[in-house]
């Protein structure tokens, strides 16, 4: 990756603002990770629409409340020097996080 890409994370991207938001992003060049708390037809709509405007955009399905999907998906994602930020070591509620591409 380029050192001047720009990385955007949007949280709840798979409609509403979120997706706007995402939408908006991408046209203005940022990469773009698209994020969903649950695999959704919605979601990947939103990051098919994504990847057309910015093709090196990820999506991630993550729970933002579960602290181990969090830093899996920092670790795993566009942004890795994010990876090494203290982060809360809340037992996991739910699944680990997912990633397309």
């Amino acid at each position: 990756m380029n050192e001047k890409q720009k990385v955007v994370l949007v949280t709840g991207s798979s409609r509403g603002i979120g997706k706007g938001i995402a939408l908006e992003m991408a046209r203005q060049g940022y990469t773009v990770v698209v994020h969903g708390s649950t695999e959704s037809a919605r979601l990947r709509s939103t990051y098919e629409e994504v990847k057309k405007l910015s093709p090196a955009s990820i999506c991630v399905v993550a729970e933002l409340s579960n602290s181990a999907a969090i830093r899996e998906m920092f670790a795993s994602s566009a942004a890795p020097s994010v990876a090494s930020m203290p982060w809360s070591t809340t037992p996991p509620r739910r699944t680990r996080a997912r990633f397309w591409s």
